[in-house]
């Protein structure tokens, strides 16, 4: 790790975390275009007459290390100018430290270059909403890492206020929790969490870092919603800290891919199902090739989310043990509550029942259900069985803008534009599923257009016990456990 000296702008390398000094860190927005930045080579290379008529992006290491010193820090680290991105190998490891660096500083230095001084509170909060660095990817993780003192400052260096102290105006920008912007946070709701972090959220959590690890996968990614890289792989780079992942840094391999491997290795880490209640939910009302209710297209998807974006759900969930769904539903126990990628897509276990055989429709509960909902509404998928498998199976999604699908037949996309359309089979007559309490598909509370809608809202208090061991029905169908591979 390299740091900057704040009285003599020197740089100087701290191998080894037990001989890295208490430091400062700052955080900010780079200046457009960068090339304005000070650079790593350049505070390699200082000289007098270069610190004379040096630009932009000098004035702002000068006032970071001024602000700094006044606060008596000896050392700061600054992204622009502490990393040595002519090598690779360098710029990667920064990237998948960067997150503890931050955790690990003993003051954030928040620089908002647009937000202009002011003693007028109203003007200071409506320029903060305004400001760049709360659509950046990067600052996103800058904001929730720091355990000790943050500190804002406006344009000229002066402080605006603590995070802290500006915890309900952050939380209203980015949705960020409160108690995740206080050094040690309140009293927290224990729903929010999972396992053993709902006994710790009733006390008082010192460690804030571990809690906001405990958060549902689902949370912390809706925290990265809209937010901007200059590289679009580094929507998922920067989010690896956040979820306590690694992975190798391959910029080409496009912003997709770099967020498919992110959930990954997220998989491998974490069984919150939670991960794959992405998009905005629908009901389960009414047969979904005929009766009331708006008609859209069916297209099959990945399980996994095309980018933070997808986590848009209004509704907010809680992740529960897959040993707690299957003793409600009264099913046979799940052996491996864990889930992985195979080459056939995620292998998990779940309760799936058969919704219509003819057109190979089915529905799998997952382990989530509504944040502030009783107990009886289960987030479940839609899934489309392939040919070429029993227990291979695609995600299915509902676009509500696309044309109505005619009574009993139905046109299955691939997600990827340039798939082939997959005709399903011809159903001469729609299921027998009665409104009242058979499946089908509205939309949501919430009106979103082109709403791109991938999981159900279960309501499992109808559930009945079967004469079958082990075989609970709703609506008729008959729900088991099985071992399933959902196509990535």
């Amino acid at each position: 790790m390299w740091l900057l000296d704040t009285h003599t702008h020197e740089i100087c390398s701290f191998l080894l975390e037990c001989d890295r000094p208490p430091y400062a860190i700052l955080s900010h927005c780079w200046l457009r275009p960068n090339e304005s930045e000070v650079t790593f080579s350049d505070v390699q290379h200082w000289s007098p007459l270069r610190r004379v008529q040096a630009n932009d992006g000098w004035k702002k290491i000068k006032g970071a290390c001024r602000a700094a010193r006044k606060m008596g820090w000896k050392w700061i680290w600054i992204d622009t100018c502490c990393i040595d991105k002519s090598s690779s190998a360098e710029l990667s490891e920064a990237i998948r430290s960067m997150f503890a660096w931050y955790r690990d500083a003993q003051v954030c230095l928040v620089y908002l270059n647009d937000v202009p001084g002011s003693e007028h509170k109203e003007v200071v909060d409506q320029c903060l909403r305004n400001s760049r660095w709360f659509k950046r990817g990067w600052t996103l993780q800058e904001l929730v890492a720091s355990q000790l003192d943050m500190v804002f400052l406006d344009q000229e260096w002066r402080s605006i206020g603590t995070r802290e102290e500006l915890a309900d105006i952050i939380h209203e920008i980015t949705g960020v929790d409160r108690w995740v912007l206080k050094v040690i946070p309140e009293q927290s709701n224990s729903s929010d969490f999972t396992g053993d972090a709902g006994i710790q959220a009733q006390l008082k959590i010192t460690k804030r870092v571990k809690s906001i690890h405990a958060l549902s996968i689902a949370k912390r990614m809706s925290w990265a919603r809209g937010r901007e890289t200059g590289r679009p792989e580094d929507r998922a780079y920067s989010l690896m800290g956040i979820f306590g992942v690694s992975m190798p840094v391959l910029y080409g391999e496009g912003g997709v891919e770099a967020f498919r491997r992110l959930q990954l290795e997220i998989c491998r880490r974490s069984p919150d199902h939670t991960l794959f209640a992405h998009g905005i939910h629908l009901s389960l009302l009414s047969n979904p090739f005929s009766g009331p209710g708006p008609q859209g297209r069916l297209k099959t998807a990945s399980v996994l989310a095309m980018s933070p974006d997808s986590f848009c759900s209004p509704i907010a969930f809680k992740p529960i043990t897959m040993l707690r769904l299957t003793r409600k539903l009264k099913l046979a126990t799940i052996e491996d509550p864990h889930y992985h990628d195979t080459n056939f897509g995620v292998r998990i276990q779940l309760p799936i029942a058969c919704i219509d055989t003819g057109l190979r429709l089915h529905c799998a509960l997952l382990g989530v259900m509504p944040l502030s909902d009783s107990d009886d509404r289960i987030i479940g998928l839609l899934l489309w069985q392939r040919e070429s498998g029993p227990n291979l199976y695609r995600r299915l999604a509902l676009y509500e803008d696309s044309p109505t699908i005619p009574t009993g037949t139905s046109t299955l996309h691939q997600s990827e534009p340039s798939s082939t359309p997959t005709t399903l089979p011809t159903c001469p007559k729609p299921p027998a599923l009665a409104a009242s309490h058979g499946f089908g598909i509205t939309s949501s509370t919430q009106a979103i257009p082109s709403a791109f809608k991938t999981h159900v809202l279960v309501d499992t208090s109808t559930f009945l016990e079967n004469d079958m061991e082990n075989s609970p029905t709703l609506a008729g169908l008959t729900w088991e456990v099985k071992t399933i591979y959902i196509a990535i």
